[in-house]
């Protein structure tokens, strides 16, 4: 993958002159990690930016052996941005959902571009405050909703902001639905085969289709 020609399409780094494009190239690394593969983990040393390329992943805490999910990231965004310059150590762990491509940016090189544009600088304040704004909605969720409310918000989240389709890919197992929603792989199963029957969404080859958005909502609204 052309590293500057992906940077170049995207809302954070577009508008980047070709020589700060290849200052990031040049002090960055290439990674590859296959489905289910560890990208850090939580408490590990926060050494670079990382900015993933291509897959999803996953962001989750770990808690007495009980993992958590909190976050998916999608191909054009960064991957435990919020470690990076606030602690030398990652809050969170970070796994690959499926195979990914990331990139490994010298936070030494980004800090210092940060800090000649300007430009640049308030784009990325946005994006953190983005990334803090979602975990905040994802806590209300969590304590506001319940579990049916929840799976239906997941299955809307990656439909409408992930996926941008009424149709797309089952990435997780149903135990890692679960950790997302906070509840146990057996009632998300039970709930996912609820839609199912209430014609909701349908699954076939692993792939989600939402049938009826309106009442999709409607459950995260009653949830």
């Amino acid at each position: 993958m052309e590293f500057r020609a992906f940077l170049k399409n995207t809302y954070l780094f577009g508008h980047l002159q070709d020589n700060e494009l290849e200052e990031l190239e040049q002090n960055s690394t290439e990674v590859f990690f296959a489905r289910g593969e560890t990208i850090y983990k939580q408490d590990s040393f926060a050494t670079h930016a990382l900015y993933l390329l291509k897959g999803h992943a996953s962001v989750y805490t770990e808690i007495q052996n009980y993992q958590r999910i909190i976050k998916i990231i999608k191909p054009g965004w960064f991957i435990g941005l919020m470690s990076v310059f606030s602690m030398e150590k990652h809050l969170f762990s970070a796994r690959a959902v499926e195979n990914c491509v990331v990139r490994m940016i010298d936070k030494t090189t980004l800090s210092s571009l940060l800090s000649r544009n300007s430009e640049f600088s308030l784009k990325f304040i946005k994006e953190l405050s983005l990334l803090g704004s979602s975990l905040i909605y994802y806590l209300a969720l969590q304590n506001t909703k319940n579990v049916r409310g929840r799976i239906a918000e997941i299955l809307l989240h990656l439909s409408e902001n992930i996926f941008k389709s009424p149709t797309f890919p089952l990435m997780f197992t149903r135990k890692e639905l679960g950790a997302i929603a906070n509840t146990s792989t057996e009632t998300a199963i039970r709930i996912i085969n609820d839609f199912k029957r209430e014609k909701l969404i349908e699954i076939e080859n692993n792939v989600i289709t939402i049938l009826n958005i309106e009442l999709l909502r409607k459950a995260v609204i009653l949830g």
